[in-house]
């Protein structure tokens, strides 16, 4: 759960998603990968 209170700002910044991340923390940690891909997430984190 650490993850996911490390990450707010970029969760909810992704958008498409941001439910899904409170709803289904398990998303983080199955595709943990995804958000570091992701371009919008990679933008908030800089």
């Amino acid at each position: 759960m650490q993850a996911i209170k490390q990450l707010p700002i970029p969760s909810a910044t992704l958008g498409p998603l941001p439910i899904t991340n409170y709803q289904l923390p398990i998303t983080n940690y199955q595709f943990p990968i995804s958000n570091f891909q992701n371009p919008i997430f990679n933008t908030v984190r800089t």
